[in-house]
C-alpha cells in the first residue's frame, strides 16, 4: 500500500512539472504576443485620432452654421447683412463708407449681438460712443476714433465659437484681440487695392463694380440681391490661426508677401504650390522668396474688417497658398483662400444658413487665364469654387 501511494505521487509529481513547463511562455511566443499587441495598438491609434477629429470638424461645422444663422438674425433686425468693412458711429450703428481707419470695422463685430456676445457688443458701443471725436460725416454724424486693429477689453481674450477647435493658436494671450477662426467671403475677384482707408464716400460707390461675393468694403446687402441662390452661395469658411503676425511660414495659417505678384495673371505664374512651397510640401512656404516683411498670420484681428485680415477669395483652392504683393497698410488685395487643419478640405456656411464641407480638390477652373475685368460681368471662370464664392453671376452650381 506504502509502495503503491509512493508511486502514485511520484507520477503526480512529473505530470505537474511536465504540466507547469507546458502553461511557460518561450521567448519567442513573447515576442509574437508583444508584437500582436503592438500591432493593435498602432491599428487603434489611428481610428482614436480620426474619431476625435470627426468630433472636431463637427463642432466646427456648427461654429459655421451658427454664424450663416447669425447672418439671417442681423438681416431680421436691421433689414440688410453687415458689410465685408464698416463703419462703426455713436450707438454702434453702420452708416456706409467713410475714409479713415475707423471704417474697418469687420463683418464678425457686427454679429457679436447674435453669437451671444451681446456684452461684449454693448462694452464696445459705449466705449466708441466715450471716443474722441475724429470726424464727421456729411450728415453730421461724429465719428470715435477706437480702432478696429488695435486691442480693447470688448474684443480681448477667447471666444470659443470663434475657434475652430481642429485650428492652432486659437488662445489669445492677454490683452490681445481674440483669435478668430472663420472668414467672410468677398467673391471671386482678385480684390484690388480699392484706395484703402482713404476711399470716400463717392469713390467707394463705384468700386461696388468689383464686388462680386456677398462681402465687399462697404457694401450691405440683403437676401433679395443673392440672386444666384442662397443655398449656391458661400457666406464664410475657415482660416487656420497663425502662429505670430509676421516670420511664419505654415502655409495654411499665413498669407506670403510675394513682391512681384501680378492682380491680373490669376494665380500663374507666382502663387501656386510650385512656385511658393517647398519642394513635395503642402504645409511650408519657400524661405528663399520673402521679403524682409516676411508673412502675416491669419486670424489676429477679429475686429478688423481689411480684406486681408477679415477676408478670402474663390480662387486658389482651399488649403492652397495665400499671397499678397507687400506689407503696406493700403495693400488690400491678394490670392488669400480659406484653410484648416481638417482632412482634406474646410467647412463652409451658406447664405441659406447651412455648413457644408468642401474638397480640397474642387474644381477651380484654369488658374492661368488672365483676369479682366470683362469678367466682373460674366460667370465665374474659377470653376465650381469660383461660382459658389459669386452671388449674382448667373450660375447655379451645386457641389458634387
Amino acid at each position: 500500500m506504502i509502495a503503491c501511494i509512493s508511486a502514485c505521487s511520484s507520477v503526480f509529481a512529473r505530470l505537474g512539472k511536465q504540466s507547469l513547463i507546458r502553461r511557460a511562455f518561450t521567448l519567442v511566443e513573447l515576442l509574437v504576443v508583444i508584437a500582436i499587441i503592438g500591432v493593435l495598438i498602432a491599428l487603434l491609434l489611428p481610428a482614436v485620432q480620426a474619431a476625435r477629429e470627426a468630433a472636431r470638424r463637427m463642432q466646427c461645422s456648427n461654429n459655421i452654421k451658427q454664424w450663416a444663422l447669425a447672418l439671417h438674425n442681423h438681416h431680421d433686425t436691421h433689414g440688410d447683412l453687415p458689410a465685408g468693412t464698416n463703419r462703426f458711429i455713436a450707438g454702434g450703428k453702420v452708416s456706409g463708407w467713410g475714409g479713415a481707419v475707423r471704417d474697418r470695422w469687420a463683418t464678425t463685430w457686427f454679429l457679436f449681438p447674435f453669437i451671444e456676445q451681446q456684452a461684449r457688443y454693448e462694452q464696445g458701443c459705449a466705449a466708441l460712443i466715450a471716443a474722441a471725436d475724429t470726424g464727421t460725416l456729411p450728415n453730421g454724424t461724429v465719428i470715435g476714433a477706437l480702432h478696429p486693429f488695435s486691442a480693447h477689453d470688448f474684443i480681448s481674450g477667447t471666444i470659443t465659437s470663434l475657434a475652430c477647435p481642429s485650428s492652432d493658436n486659437t488662445n489669445a494671450p492677454a490683452g490681445n484681440q481674440t483669435r478668430n477662426s472663420y472668414r467672410t467671403c468677398w467673391g471671386d475677384w482678385v480684390v484690388q487695392n480699392t484706395g484703402g482707408n482713404d476711399v470716400t464716400v463717392s469713390g467707394i460707390t463705384s468700386k461696388f463694380s468689383l464686388a462680386r461675393g456677398v462681402f465687399w468694403y462697404g457694401l450691405r446687402r440683403n437676401f433679395a440681391s443673392i440672386s444666384d441662390g442662397t443655398s449656391n452661395t458661400i457666406a464664410v469658411s475657415e482660416g487656420n490661426v497663425g502662429a505670430a503676425q509676421n516670420f511664419d511660414l505654415a502655409l495654411k495659417a499665413n498669407t506670403i508677401f510675394v513682391p512681384d505678384l501680378n492682380a491680373n495673371a490669376a494665380a500663374d505664374p507666382n502663387c501656386t504650390f510650385v512656385k511658393v512651397a517647398e519642394p513635395g510640401s503642402r504645409t511650408t512656404y519657400r524661405s528663399d522668396i520673402l521679403t524682409a516683411q516676411g508673412t502675416i498670420a491669419k486670424g489676429f484681428r477679429v475686429a478688423d474688417g481689411t480684406f486681408t485680415h477679415s477676408g478670402f477669395n474663390t480662387v486658389i483652392p482651399p488649403n492652397g497658398p495665400s499671397c499678397q504683393p507687400s506689407l503696406g497698410s493700403e495693400v488690400q488685395w491678394g490670392y488669400i483662400t480659406a484653410s484648416s487643419n481638417h482632412t482634406g478640405g474646410v467647412n463652409a456656411g451658406y447664405m441659406d444658413g447651412s455648413a457644408r464641407f468642401i474638397s480640397d480638390t474642387i474644381d477651380c477652373g484654369d488658374l492661368k487665364v488672365a483676369q479682366t475685368t470683362a469678367m466682373l460681368s460674366r460667370p465665374s471662370i474659377y470653376g465650381v469654387w469660383g461660382a459658389l464664392g459669386t452671388c449674382s453671376s448667373g450660375e447655379s452650381v451645386t457641389l458634387p
